[in-house]
């Protein structure tokens, strides 16, 4: 696998007319593919291997964010803040989960 942080950069249109050839280069060798498009980077095709790790990672953030909220007073979430999923936003970036990310966090509310 590859453990460098670099990515072979390839342009959206070249990527296109090799896919196969870029996810025998991911799966065969753990390259990193970074696509660009217009000169600025756009998508990374990664390994499984790779996948995995990023979600390993993210999981041991979201259990050490759950834990540090549960050290802060509690904040009153609205009906409609659960639906939505905002009460997940991230308070220094303003950005929420995607929706992968959400469907874990959101529990059914009839």
């Amino acid at each position: 696998m590859n453990t460098e942080l670099e990515a072979t950069e390839i342009s959206a249109s070249s990527a296109r007319q090799n896919f196969s050839k870029i996810i025998d280069a991911v799966r065969v060798s753990g390259e990193r593919i970074l696509v660009t498009q217009h000169g600025r980077p756009a998508a990374a095709v990664i390994g499984v291997e790779d996948l995995e790790l990023l979600q390993l990672l993210e999981d041991r953030m979201d259990v050490a964010e759950a834990r540090r909220r549960m050290k802060e007073p509690a904040d009153k979430v609205s009906l409609e803040d659960l639906r939505s999923g905002s009460f997940l936003e991230d308070k220094s970036t303003g950005r929420k989960p995607g929706k992968a990310r959400l469907d874990r966090h959101l529990v059914p509310v009839d």
